[in-house]
């Protein structure tokens, strides 16, 4: 009989929304991650079309000035940011200086909030280690970096040195850094399906629900907010006599 052995793959820093529910600068509201089960449903680059006006454009679209306009390819045709977002040329420029790009506007979009990669998730309502889109919507809180994390890496590369910043609360989301999300792709840490747990804020991981690591992919990812830190666990098929 298969017995499964649970082993901690690896640990990264993770911050989800504040305990309790404030008014964020931004002038919506942040507040606590929903603790829960949920499942990986995709990793992509989200595009949002409600309040965050910078995210409804891709990240990575590719730019270019057009006279005074500043004009953004998106799906292989060129559309005006200032309609798309409402920000005229001289405010992009803005934002791409409060980020640290010197010389302003590079040529590509690198203002979505949600940064290059979003890990979406879902509940597995019937409990099938599955995603059925029509029945399993998109659960509201992603994890994804930012647009300050990834400024902050993209200007380390450039000058090679070590990035060094702190991650930052959400408006519910889990915030992490851009490479770490890379990195748990490239190991298959993200794969479809992937059980995702996230624990009340006063849980500690001295608490741990191994039974979902028994289901579906080889991994599985817990989420302690109090703590700020999410853990990758694998597991391992033992066959006794």
């Amino acid at each position: 009989m298969a017995n499964p052995i649970l082993g901690i793959k690896e640990f990264y820093d993770a911050v989800g929304g504040p305990a309790e529910a404030v008014m964020a600068s931004d002038g919506y509201e942040a507040g606590p991650t929903d603790p829960g089960t949920y499942r990986v449903a995709h990793v992509s680059r989200h595009v949002s079309d409600s309040k965050y006006k910078l995210s409804k454009i891709p990240w990575g679209a590719p730019l270019r000035v057009s006279g005074e306009k500043l004009e953004a390819n998106i799906g292989g045709k060129w559309s005006d940011v200032e309609k798309l977002t409402g920000y005229s040329l001289k405010t992009i420029e803005g934002h791409y200086k409060s980020l640290g790009y010197k010389g302003g506007i590079r040529d590509t979009w690198l203002l979505n909030d949600f940064g290059h990669k979003t890990v979406y998730l879902y509940k597995d309502r019937n409990k099938n280690a599955h995603w059925d889109r029509a029945s399993e919507p998109i659960h509201g809180e992603f994890v994804h970096p930012t647009a300050e994390y990834e400024a902050a890496e993209i200007r380390a590369e450039e000058k090679k040195t070590v990035p060094a910043y702190r991650l930052t609360p959400s408006h519910g989301c889990v915030h992490m850094r851009p490479g770490d999300i890379d990195e748990m792709q490239t190991e298959g840490f993200l794969r479809a399906n992937t059980p995702f747990v996230v624990y009340p804020y006063r849980t500690t991981m001295t608490t741990f629900r191994n039974d979902v690591a028994n289901v579906g992919p080889p991994y599985a990812i817990h989420f302690y907010p109090g703590m700020q830190k999410l853990l990758v666990v694998g597991v391992q098929k033992r066959y006794g006599h």
